[in-house]
C-alpha cells in the first residue's frame, strides 16, 4: 500500500481544474468532445450552465490539454492560449492578458510599452483584436485559442459601475470579440463560459445574441455515473481507494449535494487531508470515518470556514466579517455573487491598513482551504483582485450567508433613507416619525455606517445621515415635550392663580376707592343743591328762561366744586393713582370712546413716518411671496391656482427688492410650467448614449451635443419639431465639446481620434483632425483669439494647438492625469484641474504654474473662469464647489450642495449665476452675487448629469446626462418663466383665494395682464 501522505491531493477544491490537471479531470469527455467540434466549425462557442456545474474544469482541464497536446489532429499541435476575466475593464484585461501571452516569448520590449500600444489599438478601433491577434499569428505562427472565463461579469458589474464610460466599453469590448470570429483568415479561436441565469442580460447585445446563438454548449449537471467517475478515478490515478459503502452514500443519499462539484471536490479534498494526516495508519483507503470527521458532504465546507474564522483575533474577525460582506453579494434578484474587489479598496472601505486586511486574506486562500482567490501561489499587493473561489461558498457556509444577508438589507435601508432625505430636500417628504425611525436608528447604530462604504451604493451619505439625526432630534424634542408638558401646565395654572390672586385684590381696593369717590362726591351734590334756591349769585347768573332746567343752572357750581380738592379723609396721591388706573382701564376697554374732534390730529402725531412704513411693508410683502411660493409647491390639484401662486410670489419679490432666482420662488415657477405643459416639452431626443458635452453658439437659438454614441448633434430651438442636424458621426466615443467665442469653429475631443475641428455651419463639415498620438483627450477648451486651441491627453500634457498653422507648442508635463482645462477670457490665464485633487494655476502660458487647491483623492472634473475673469470655479469627486477671486488668490466660497462628483461648473454670461452638475442626478442654479443662499437644485434627469451650458444671453441653460435620450432646456431666470404661463392662464384669484393666500388688507391685484 503507498503512504497517501507523500501524494498531492488529487482534488481542488472549490477552484476549477487547471490544465497541468487534466489528468485528474474525469467524467465529462462527452461533452468535452462536443465543446471542440462546435469551437473548431463556428470559431466560437458558449460554454453555458448553472453555477456548480464545472464550466471552468471543462474548458481548462478539457479542452485546452486536448488541443494544445496536438489531439485534435486538424489543428496541429501548435496553441497559444490566452486567459482573459472580463472583470471591471475588459478592454485593459484583454491588452494586459495579450502583453503576457507576447512575453511568453519574447522579454525584450518592456510590459508598460507593450501594454500601452496594445491599448490603444483596442480601443481605437473595432478590428483592434482582430489586428493584435493576426501579429502574434504572424509572429510565432501559432492558432490562437482566446478563453473568456465568467462572461457574466460584464452584465453583473457594468450595473454597478460609477464611470460615464464605462457601459460604451462592455459594447466595444463584444464588438472586438465578433469582428475577431467573423474573420475566416485568422485561425483564432474564441470560448467563454457563462452562468445561464445571465441568457436574458446577454441577449440585450445584439452582436453577442448573434454569437451565442450560433454556438453555445448547455453543460449541465453531470449524472450519477460521470459523479461516479468523478470521485474514484482521480482517486485511483493518485494510488488511493475510496470505500465502497462511502462512495454509494455519497451517491444515493447526498446525490444532491454531489451534483454540485465544488461541493463535493472540496469534501473530497477535506476527506484526503484527513486521512494524509494520520500518520498511525498506511493505507491509502478514505473511509466513511474520515467522511464524519470532516463534517460529511453538507458540513465540511462550514466547519472548515468556521475554523478559519476562530483562528483570527477579534480584530482579525471584524476585518473578516466587513471583507466578506464586500466580495460576496446578493443581487436585487436573489443571485449571489461573487465580488471582485481590489485589495486596497476593501482596506479603504474598512478603514484598515492593507496588511491586516492581506493577513485575513491568507488564511481564507490556503491550498487547504482556498475559499478566496487568487491562487496561495500568486503573490498579493494593494492591487490585487479578490474573490470568492466559487459562490457556492455563500450557500454552504451559514456565517457568510448571513453575513450576506446583513448586508443586502443595511443596503436596502441605506438607500430608502437616502431616496427619503432626497424627497425630504425637495420638499417632497417629511421627517421620519416611528416605527421607521427607530428602524433607521437601529439600523444605524449595528451597522455603523461609513462614508467609503456608502460610496458603494449611493453618494448621497451625510445628506442621508443628516436626515435620520434630525428626524431622530425632532422626535426626541416632541417626546420630551409630552413628558415636561404636565408640569410647564401646572407651572403656568400657578403662575395664573397667583395673577388672578393679585388681581382679585386690586379689583376689590379699585371697588372700595370707587366707593369711597362717589360716596363724598354725592355728598357734595347734595350740598350743592340745598344751597342753590338761597344763592343770589347763583339766580343772577342763570337765563330768564321758562325751559331751562335745574341740573344746567347747577353745572358750572359742580363742575366747580369737582375740581376743588377732595376733603382730607382722601390723600392726593392716592387720588391720582385712582385717576390714572381708571383712565387707563377705560382706554383698554373702549377704545373707540375716544372723540372723533381728537382723532386725527392724535393719527398724525403717532403715525411711522413714510420711509419706515415702506420698508416694514417691503418686508412683509418679501415674507408673503415666500410663503405662497411654497404653497405653490404644495399645491397639486389645481394647476392654474398652483401657477397664480407662483407668478405672484415672483411679482411681489421683484417688486419689494428680493433676490433674483429666490430658490423657492424659481421652483414653484418652474413647477408650474411642468404642470401646465406636456412633461417633455423641454426634452430634446436625438442621442442614443451618453450626452456627454454641451454648448451654446453665439447664435442664442442653437446649442451643440455631444455623445458616447459617437455623434454630435446641432439643435436649431426655433424648430418645433426639434429635430437635430448630424454634424460628426464616427465610430468612438466623444467626450468634450468648445467653439470658439465667434462660433465658427467648434472643437471636440474623442477616445481614439484625437480631436475634430469643423466649421458647424457649413452643410456636412469636413472634420480638421488633430492628432496627439494614441492618447485620449480629457479636456479643450478655445482661446478667445477664435484660433488657438488648449488641449489635455491622457499622456499627461497640456498642448496649445492653432487651427490656421496647424502648429502646436507643449504648454505644460503633469505628474498627474489632467482632468480638466480652462482658458481665462483674456487668454492668458490657465487653470487645469488633475485626478489626484490638484487645481493648477497659470497667471500666463510662458510661467510655471502655482497650486491653489490640493485635495489629496479628490479629483478635479471641471474648472470655469467667470465671464469677467475675476473669478475661477471648480468642481471635484466627491462633490465639492470651490469659487476663487482670482486678484487676491482667496477662497470666496466652499458650496457642499452636491452629493456626488461635479462633472461640469459653468458661469453665466453676466457672472450673476453658476450652474453645476453631477452623478448625484441633480443641476444646481447658484447665485453667484449671494453665494449663501440655496441653489435651485433640477431634478429631473434620470441619471447621473454630464454636462452644462448657459445660453449667451444668460435666459436658458441646457444640460445633458446618461440618459442620451433627454437633453433638458430651462430658464436661466425667473422672470424668463412669467410669459409662458401667463399664456396658459385662464382666470384670476378669486376673492376668498386671494384673502386665504396673500391677504385680506393687502389690495388684490391681476398677476397676469
Amino acid at each position: 500500500m503507498t503512504e497517501l501522505s507523500n501524494k498531492t491531493n488529487p482534488f481542488p477544491g472549490l477552484r476549477h481544474y487547471s490544465p497541468d490537471e487534466s489528468h485528474l479531470f474525469f467524467g465529462r469527455s462527452r461533452e468535452r468532445e462536443e465543446v471542440i467540434k462546435r469551437l473548431l466549425i463556428n470559431r466560437f462557442i458558449a460554454v453555458i450552465g448553472p453555477t456548480g456545474s464545472g464550466k471552468s474544469s471543462l474548458i481548462h482541464a478539457g479542452v485546452v490539454p486536448l488541443l494544445s497536446k496536438g489531439l485534435v489532429p486538424s489543428t496541429g499541435k501548435k496553441w497559444r492560449i490566452i486567459n482573459i476575466r472580463p472583470g471591471i475593464s475588459p478592454i485593459d484585461n484583454m491588452a494586459e492578458a495579450l502583453v503576457k501571452s507576447e512575453l511568453q516569448n519574447d522579454t525584450d520590449e518592456s510590459e508598460e510599452i507593450r501594454y500601452n500600444i496594445k491599448n490603444a489599438l483596442l480601443r481605437n478601433s473595432r478590428r483592434g483584436l482582430t489586428e493584435a491577434l493576426r501579429q502574434l499569428y504572424s509572429e510565432y505562427n501559432e492558432n490562437i485559442l482566446l478563453i473568456i472565463d465568467h462572461f457574466e461579469e460584464l452584465f453583473r458589474i457594468a450595473a454597478n459601475r460609477t464611470d460615464r464610460n464605462k457601459q460604451d466599453e462592455y459594447e466595444a469590448f463584444i464588438k472586438l470579440l465578433s469582428d475577431t470570429v467573423n474573420e475566416e483568415s485568422l485561425p483564432a479561436y474564441i470560448v467563454v463560459s457563462m452562468r445561464n441565469d445571465y441568457i436574458e442580460d446577454a441577449v440585450e447585445y445584439n452582436d453577442l445574441s448573434l454569437l451565442i446563438n450560433k454556438s453555445n454548449f448547455f453543460l449541465a449537471s453531470p449524472e450519477e455515473e460521470s459523479v461516479r467517475e468523478i470521485i474514484t478515478e482521480p482517486i485511483r490515478t493518485s494510488g488511493g481507494e475510496i470505500d465502497g459503502r462511502l462512495l454509494s452514500t455519497i451517491l444515493r443519499n447526498d446525490i444532491t449535494y454531489a451534483v454540485k462539484l465544488p461541493f463535493l471536490q472540496y469534501v473530497l479534498m477535506r476527506m484526503w487531508n484527513n486521512r494524509a494526516r494520520k500518520k498511525d495508519d498506511s493505507k491509502f483507503a478514505i473511509t466513511e470515518k474520515d467522511y464524519d470527521e470532516v463534517g460529511r458532504i453538507e458540513g465540511a465546507l462550514p466547519l472548515h470556514a468556521d475554523e478559519a474564522f476562530e483562528e483570527l483575533s477579534d480584530n482579525g474577525k471584524l476585518i473578516c466579517e466587513k471583507l466578506f460582506r464586500i466580495v460576496a453579494v446578493r443581487s436585487p434578484d436573489n443571485r449571489f455573487l461573487s465580488n471582485p474587489t481590489r485589495v486596497s479598496d476593501i482596506a479603504f472601505i474598512t478603514r484598515t491598513a492593507v496588511s491586516d486586511v492581506i493577513d485575513v486574506i491568507e488564511r481564507f486562500r490556503r491550498p487547504d482551504r482556498s475559499f478566496l482567490q487568487p491562487r496561495y501561489r500568486d503573490p498579493l499587493n494593494s492591487d490585487s483582485f479578490v474573490e470568492l473561489t466559487h459562490e457556492v461558498l455563500i450557500l454552504m457556509w451559514p456565517r457568510l450567508r448571513n453575513w450576506v444577508e446583513k448586508e443586502y438589507a443595511s443596503v436596502k435601508m441605506y438607500r430608502r433613507l437616502s431616496e427619503a432625505s432626497r424627497k425630504y430636500q425637495m420638499g417632497k417628504e417629511q421627517l421620519l416619525t416611528p416605527p421607521f425611525l427607530q428602524a433607521a436608528i437601529k439600523w444605524r447604530e449595528e451597522n455603523k455606517p461609513s462614508f467609503e462604504w456608502a460610496q458603494r451604493y449611493d453618494t448621497a451619505f451625510e445628506r442621508t445621515m443628516a436626515y435620520v439625526k434630525k428626524s431622530e432630534e425632532a422626535y426626541n424634542e416632541k417626546e420630551e415635550d409630552k413628558v415636561s408638558r404636565p408640569a410647564r401646565l401646572l407651572k403656568r395654572t400657578r403662575v395664573f392663580a397667583g395673577l388672578l390672586g393679585v388681581l382679585i385684590i386690586t379689583l376689590s381696593a379699585l371697588t372700595f376707592h370707587y366707593a369711597r369717590l362717589f360716596y363724598f362726591v354725592e355728598k357734595e351734590l347734595e350740598s350743592v343743591a340745598q344751597l342753590a334756591p338761597d344763592t343770589p349769585a347763583a339766580t343772577e347768573d342763570v337765563p330768564h328762561t321758562e325751559t331751562a332746567e335745574p341740573e344746567s343752572i347747577a353745572e358750572p357750581e359742580q363742575t366747580a366744586r369737582l375740581q376743588q380738592p377732595p376733603p382730607a379723609r382722601i390723600s392726593q396721591p392716592d387720588e391720582e393713582d385712582l385717576t390714572e388706573t381708571v383712565e387707563e382701564t377705560a382706554t383698554e376697554i373702549t377704545p373707540v370712546e375716544t372723540t372723533t374732534s381728537e382723532q386725527p390730529e392724535e393719527t398724525i402725531t403717532t403715525a411711522p413716518q413714510p420711509d419706515e412704513r415702506s420698508e416694514s411693508y417691503a418686508r412683509r410683502m418679501l415674507a408673503i411671496s415666500h410663503t405662497i411660493a411654497v404653497k405653490s409647491l404644495q399645491e397639486q390639484r389645481d394647476s392654474e391656482l398652483k401657477a397664480l401662486l407662483a407668478v405672484q410670489a415672483h411679482i411681489f419679490n421683484q417688486k419689494y427688492g428680493g433676490r433674483e432666482n429666490h430658490a423657492d420662488i424659481f421652483q414653484a415657477l418652474y413647477s408650474s410650467i411642468k404642470r401646465l405643459y406636456d412633461e417633455n416639452f423641454n426634452v430634446f431626443k436625438g442621442h442614443n448614449e451618453s450626452v456627454n458635452s454641451v454648448v451654446f453658439s453665439p447664435a442664442e437659438y442653437i446649442f451643440y451635443s455631444a455623445s458616447s454614441d459617437g455623434k454630435v448633434l446641432s439643435w436649431n430651438l426655433n424648430d418645433e419639431s426639434k429635430t437635430p442636424r448630424t454634424l460628426i458621426n464616427i465610430p468612438v466615443i466623444i467626450n468634450n465639446l468648445t467653439i470658439t467665442p465667434n462660433g465658427q469653429w467648434l472643437a471636440c475631443s474623442t477616445e481614439g481620434r484625437g480631436i475634430q475641428v469643423i466649421n458647424p455651419s457649413r452643410n456636412n463639415p469636413v472634420p480638421i483632425q488633430v492628432n496627439w498620438g494614441n492618447n485620449r483627450i480629457n479636456a479643450i477648451d478655445f482661446y478667445p483669439d477664435n484660433e488657438n486651441l488648449l488641449f489635455a491627453g491622457s499622456d499627461n500634457s497640456i498642448v496649445k494647438w492653432n487651427i490656421r498653422t496647424r502648429e502646436h507648442r507643449l504648454i505644460y508635463e503633469s505628474g498627474n492625469d489632467i482632468m480638466s482645462l480652462a482658458v481665462s477670457p483674456d487668454g492668458r490665464k490657465i487653470a487645469a484641474g488633475t485626478r489626484s485633487g490638484q487645481i493648477l494655476f497659470w497667471d500666463d502660458e510662458h510661467s510655471a504654474p502655482r497650486t491653489i487647491r490640493e485635495a489629496e483623492g479628490d479629483a478635479v472634473y471641471s474648472v470655469g473662469f467667470s465671464s469677467n475673469g475675476e473669478l475661477l470655479a471648480a468642481g471635484s469627486l466627491r462633490g465639492n464647489l470651490v469659487v476663487w477671486n482670482i486678484a487676491n488668490r482667496s477662497v470666496v466660497a466652499g458650496l457642499t450642495g452636491h452629493t456626488a462628483r461635479i462633472m461640469d461648473v459653468q458661469f453665466s454670461p453676466d457672472d450673476k449665476k453658476i450652474a453645476s452638475v453631477s452623478f448625484d442626478g441633480t443641476v444646481q442654479l447658484w447665485d453667484a452675487l449671494n453665494l449663501k443662499s440655496p441653489p435651485v437644485v433640477f431634478s429631473e434627469h434620470e441619471s447621473w448629469v454630464h454636462s452644462v451650458a448657459f445660453s449667451h444671453s444668460g435666459n436658458r441653460l441646457v444640460t445633458g446626462s446618461r440618459d442620451g435620450s433627454r437633453l433638458i432646456l430651462r430658464p436661466a431666470r425667473s422672470a424668463e418663466m412669467i410669459p409662458l404661463i401667463c399664456q396658459k392662464l385662464t382666470r384670476n384669484f378669486t376673492r376668498n383665494e386671494w384673502d386665504l393666500y396673500v391677504g385680506d388688507d393687502v389690495p388684490m391685484t391681476r398677476p397676469c395682464p
